[in-house]
């Protein structure tokens, strides 16, 4: 029998305990989910209402993102944040969250095979090695300018000075005139 710290309220209890003795957290369920993965946790974000502004600020705090990648991974329907974390620093996490109202769920990692290092002081956590889960693939855009020729999206629009000056060097034989596009790719022009 050992002594383990219960994560809700941090009170020494035994690791055969099915439930805390001071506040009832079920730590049978927890040393169960631990046993049966790798020991490994990652934290998914479910909802943040009206908090998106402190979602992002969290997000980049613990994962170092910039804020574009941040806010891009917030934007995702229910993302995961970070992975490969011990259930007690995924608590940790999930207890920063919550103190704004931002729903989180900590789930098993079983895709993880390293463990994320984090620090958490005065409820500031950062990562020390922190590499971002693979989200689910968002469709492109319906409307992005695609070559027809090669079917890139590498396009830029052709401007209007580029078009003047072929059609002063070229006249009408300027190959610029009703063209609208370039692609970068195939150098044809469209």
């Amino acid at each position: 029998m050992a002594l383990i710290k219960c994560p809700e309220c941090n009170k020494e209890i035994s690791d055969k305990a099915k439930v805390c003795i001071h506040c009832g957290y079920p730590i049978s369920e927890i040393i169960e989910q631990q046993n049966h993965n790798n020991g490994f946790f990652k934290i998914r974000l479910i909802n943040c209402f009206n908090k998106k502004p402190n979602a992002i600020m969290h997000v980049r705090a613990i994962t170092g993102l910039d804020i574009k990648k941040a806010k891009a991974l917030v934007d995702l329907n229910q993302p995961v944040i970070i992975s490969g974390l011990t259930y007690d620093d995924a608590n940790a996490i999930k207890k920063i969250f919550n103190n704004d109202d931002i729903e989180i769920s900590i789930e098993e990692d079983n895709e993880s095979t390293n463990r994320t290092i984090i620090n958490i002081k005065d409820d500031n956590p950062k990562v020390q090695n922190y590499t971002q889960p693979q989200q689910p693939l968002q469709p492109q855009p319906q409307n992005q300018v695609h070559c027809p020729y090669c079917n890139s999206t590498n396009v830029n629009k052709i401007s209007s000075t580029k078009k003047a000056a072929s059609i002063i060097g070229l006249g009408i034989l300027s190959n610029k005139i009703g063209k609208q596009w370039h692609c970068n790719c195939c150098k044809s022009d469209f």
